[in-house]
Order: structure tokens, then C-alpha cells, then sequence
């Protein structure tokens, strides 16, 4: 039967292995490799203490980053809304964007002084119809428009106005009838 022992003779002689020499190499491709490795290790080094010093100031590097850009763009839109309202035409622009007011009409005959029933009154592009007592509200945008008034046998009255931020009353106009020349037959 064979043997189950390994035999001694058959495994390879121990040896004692000492310190190694290092032999200097002056391979120029090594030279170059061991640069490379300095210079990218340095290159990291270097980013990643500016990344450090950056995390520690948190300074803007440009003005958008400090409120964002939507931050800006609504602080433009409030200190331009501002400066416009204090300019009195363009103040009722803007407000007439989102603001709308009752424009109370009188209306009478500039002679009798009576009031002007069924006249067509427009105004922002809005038309309405005088009542029995010659009154008539409208509901427009604050601003400046243009009025316009008119009855069959009366002067067209065109006016530019200014629909006020506040209610100002009832606005008085008179309309002068116009002067029908009757033949006699």
C-alpha cells in the first residue's frame, strides 16, 4: 500500500531570506510616473483644502446664489412696482391691473338742468344706459380712460378722466341738445 505520508525529500529546501537591497533604478519612465503621482497627489491635496476653506467663509460668489434667483427676481418686481407707483401716471397703471372702482354718472340737460334718461355712457370699453333719473354706475379699472357720452339729440361728449384709487362721488356732466332747425310747410 502506498504511503500516506508525504515524503520529506519531495517538498522544496526552506531558506532564510534576509533584507532585501534596493537597487536604485534611473528608468526615465519611472522618473516620470513617480512625477505624475506627485504632482496629482499634491493637485488634491491643494483642492481639497480650498474645498475646506470654501465650506468655512460661504461667501457668494455671485449675487443670485444669496437669495436665489427667484428671490431676486421678486425683489426687482417689488422694488420696480414701487418706484413706479410713486410716479403718478403710471401709479394708476399698475393699480389698475388689480384694482376697479364704481364711477357714479349724473347726467342733465346743460340748459334745463334736467336729468338726461336712456343716454349711452361708455368708459373702458364697458357701455351702460342712463336711468329715468339720470344716473348710472360703471364698474372699471382705476386709471385714466376715456368717457364718452351720447343721446339722439345731444352733443356727443368724449372726455379723458381719471377713475380714482379712491370713491370720489357722483361726477356731474351736462350735454347741450342740439339745435333741430324746423320747417315750416
Amino acid at each position: 500500500m502506498p504511503d500516506s505520508q508525504p515524503d520529506e525529500s519531495s517538498e522544496a529546501p526552506k531558506t532564510d531570506i534576509g533584507p532585501t537591497e534596493q537597487v536604485p533604478v534611473d528608468d526615465a519612465l519611472t522618473d516620470k510616473a513617480v512625477d505624475d503621482i506627485t504632482k496629482r497627489e499634491s493637485d488634491e491635496v491643494l483642492e481639497a483644502e480650498d474645498n475646506e476653506r470654501s465650506e468655512l467663509v460661504k461667501t457668494p460668489q455671485t449675487g443670485i446664489t444669496f437669495f436665489g434667483a427667484i428671490g431676486w427676481a421678486i425683489v426687482i418686481v417689488i422694488l420696480a412696482a414701487g418706484i413706479l407707483a410713486v410716479i403718478p401716471y403710471t401709479r394708476y397703471k399698475i393699480a389698475g391691473l388689480v384694482l376697479t372702482q364704481n364711477y357714479s354718472i349724473y347726467l342733465v340737460d346743460s340748459s334745463t338742468k334736467q336729468p338726461i334718461a336712456s343716454a349711452t355712457v361708455s368708459l373702458a370699453g364697458k357701455t351702460a344706459e342712463t336711468n329715468a333719473q339720470g344716473r348710472v354706475d360703471i364698474k372699471v379699472k382705476v386709471g385714466h380712460d376715456k368717457l364718452s357720452i351720447a343721446k339722439a339729440y345731444y352733443y356727443t361728449s368724449n372726455k379723458e378722466i381719471l377713475v380714482g384709487l379712491r370713491r370720489s362721488g357722483t361726477h356731474t356732466y351736462n350735454l347741450s341738445a342740439e339745435i333741430v332747425n324746423v320747417k315750416k310747410g
